[in-house]
């Protein structure tokens, strides 16, 4: 470790690990600090240019998508932020990444440039379309005939012929730029524009689509700022107010009161399930989980990255209980979570006063113990 990880300079003249297990190095002109043993790790190699909006995991290779291009990495390690290798290029795919999926066995990119698929460390162009978001399969069969991406103006559909897809055709008449999407027990696909509300989109009996607008005149507290989201399979939507849930008898949408029974009324940018079925969240800058593995859902907080993850395209990756990722303003994060719960530092606090401010000041302790205790620094309740 040296410059290029960041350090001051290389010229290390002492060490020291504290109670955490974490280093304390002292240079010839400064001290720094690396935390070892932390449950939660940044990921900035020189190779990853820009923030991080979208990672995946395929063939135990980690990839990353960035403002630069597609990345990846093998990983060979149970806690993936301890592995060690060089970020290499993925070829044919300099420039924005959005998205990375897995489906069919294939591995999907949505970037600036349109829809790609990553064959043996090159990108390889699926659609003559510019700026696709997304990709979802359209069955929960394996292999999935039909998947639907959704780019900067609309939703396209690809085809699943003997192997690859193939791009067929748009939903008929809808242009909105479809970042967030979700597709519902009913096979509708639900559609989310920050700007412009919620729309829904069915087929009819003709086999043609329509689309319905929702907005804060169909329960949403307001037009702006509304994410779709999959989870516990149920389309949910994070709003400035909550999460709010569709209801399909009075065609409008409503307080979902299971979370508000757990977050409260709080806006909600982004909604992912994990594989142990915890729900992560973004609530303004910081990410937080419900966790539900014991009696009781409980919330967790992530302090440590207040105000450090990409604001506006929030991206959350949980792999496992060991490995979540999270997209940064500059590189990603890494949290090992079963860590963080067992590691949180218990805090010890020496008391050296405490004093009444009412009338006239009154001191009742200034930080002198008893001498025949003084060793272990604790005072008998008589003194």
């Amino acid at each position: 470790m040296g410059r290029k990880e960041e350090l001051q300079n290389n010229n290390v003249l002492s060490v020291f690990s504290d109670s955490q297990n974490n280093l304390w190095l002292g240079l010839d002109n400064g001290i720094d600090f690396i935390a070892y043993n932390s449950s939660i790790k940044q990921i900035k190699p020189l190779q990853l240019d820009g923030s991080g909006y979208t990672a995946l995991i395929s063939n135990n290779r980690l990839y990353t998508g960035t403002t630069g291009g597609l990345y990846s990495v093998p990983l060979p390690m149970a806690d993936l932020s301890f592995s060690k290798g060089n970020f290499e290029p993925v070829s044919n795919s300099k420039g924005q990444v959005w998205c990375l999926a897995d489906i069919n066995n294939q591995l999907l990119m949505g970037h600036h440039e349109g829809a790609f698929v990553i064959d043996d460390n090159a990108a390889v162009k699926l659609s003559l379309d510019k700026g696709f978001w997304n990709f979802l399969p359209l069955s929960a069969t394996f292999p999935s005939a039909q998947i639907i991406g959704g780019n900067y103006n609309g939703l396209a559909f690809f085809d699943f012929i003997s192997g690859q897809f193939i791009q067929s055709k748009y939903v008929e008449g809808f242009t909105e730029s479809s970042r967030f999407i979700a597709v519902d027990k009913e096979d509708n696909i639900w559609v989310s524009h920050p700007y412009h509300g919620i729309f829904k989109t069915y087929r009819t009996g003709n086999g043609m689509h329509s689309t319905e607008t929702y907005t804060d005149k169909n329960g949403l507290p307001s037009t702006l700022n509304n994410h779709v989201f999959k989870v516990k399979n149920e389309v949910v939507a994070a709003t400035e107010k909550g999460v709010y849930v569709y209801n399909a008898a009075k065609n409008i949408f409503e307080p979902s009161a299971f979370y508000k029974n757990i977050l409260g009324s709080q806006s909600t940018r982004h909604l992912k399930e994990d594989a142990a079925g915890n729900i992560w969240f973004i609530h303004e800058k910081t990410p937080g989980v419900i966790d539900f593995s014991g009696k009781q859902p409980a919330v967790i907080y992530f302090p440590e990255l207040k105000n450090k993850l990409l604001s506006g395209f929030e991206f959350i990756y949980p792999v496992n209980g060991n490995n979540i990722f999270l997209g940064g303003e500059k590189g990603f994060f890494h949290i090992n979570y079963e860590k963080y719960k067992q590691t949180q530092p218990v805090m010890k606090v020496h008391i050296r006063e405490v004093t009444i401010t009412y009338e006239t000041d009154s001191l009742l302790f200034g930080g002198y113990f008893d001498h025949s205790n003084d060793s272990i620094l604790t005072q008998d309740e008589k003194k």
